[in-house]
């Protein structure tokens, strides 16, 4: 890493619980919003110069992937944050060195993450992988779908066995997906309005054995559109086996009060976008790992 900007006199080291407020500062001033949450309840990583200063921090959370059928050891790296004053000295190299040593010391083979930038994070050991599709359709084309059978309807507390279960059956067919168990439902997402902003959809089909039974569900988040009207609804997580169960939970997001444009994002090899009726505008965002 000679050819990296990293200064080696930062002292990379795990938090103490005193410092949390001063992780928290870090965090509100770099990304310039409400950190005041944020690196409780996980592992946190601080930057400390010889002077005794915190001028950086991020944090990690131990949740193992599934590749394939094998279970990985892995630890997701967020919240990277260097104080405005101390930037372009070298201290994000060197806290991104001190995490790839202490997660190797650990034993973890895998830090996700998703970077503003491959350049960057590339010069530190992490690599593109896993690629996720993109797609951006706006709410009247979703109306021409082809959709199953079945109702979607919002998911309430007691759905979220079935959505453990039904993800369970189906994470081992992507490469880095989460190992979850019902506790992970209820803690991961308690913090973000969940099962409130979480739709399922239901067999319909009378004397399947499907029938009333959870096939698929999607998460997202509201998203206000600055320069214009209305909500962009984010559906970050969308599982289903089925194509036309997706669509159908899709079409639901689209018809949500408010909502004006609609941002899915995918496994790569999903199938979805085969039925939609017109070309919709569609990238890539990827997540990297060590």
């Amino acid at each position: 890493m000679a050819d990296v900007l990293w200064n080696p006199d930062l002292k990379v080291r795990p938090m103490r619980p005193d410092e949390l407020d001063e992780a928290r500062r870090i965090g509100t001033r770099a990304f310039r919003q409400n950190f005041l949450d944020a690196y409780a309840g996980e592992e946190t990583l601080v930057g400390e110069t010889p002077e005794g200063r915190l001028v950086c921090c991020l944090s990690l959370v131990d949740r193992p992937l599934w590749w394939g059928k094998g279970r990985v050891p892995a630890a997701s790296v967020g919240g990277v944050a260097t104080l405005p004053t101390e930037q372009k000295k070298g201290y994000a190299g060197a806290l991104m060195v001190g995490t790839v040593r202490h997660l190797r010391e650990r034993g973890f083979c895998v830090s996700p993450l998703w970077p503003f930038s491959f350049a960057f994070y590339r010069k530190f050991g992490w690599e593109q992988t896993v690629g996720d599709l993109i797609a951006r359709p706006w709410p009247e084309m979703l109306e021409r779908l082809p959709v199953a059978e079945g109702e979607v309807r919002p998911a309430t507390r007691d759905d979220i066995p079935a959505l453990n279960r039904l993800h369970a059956s189906l994470a081992t067919a992507y490469n880095a997906t989460s190992v979850r168990d019902e506790a992970w439902w209820t803690g991961n997402y308690a913090r973000n309005d969940f099962p409130e902003r979480c739709l399922v959809h239901l067999g319909g089909s009378a004397g399947a054995a499907s029938a009333g039974e959870i096939e698929g569900y999607t998460i997202y988040r509201l998203q206000p559109n600055p320069q214009s009207q209305g909500l962009t609804i984010r559906a970050i997580e969308s599982w289903a086996a089925a194509p036309r169960v997706l669509a159908a939970l899709t079409r639901a997001l689209g018809r949500l009060p408010g909502a004006t444009a609609v941002h899915l994002i995918l496994p790569a090899d999903s199938l979805l976008p085969d039925l939609f009726p017109d070309r919709v505008p569609m990238d890539t965002g990827c997540a990297a790992s060590c």
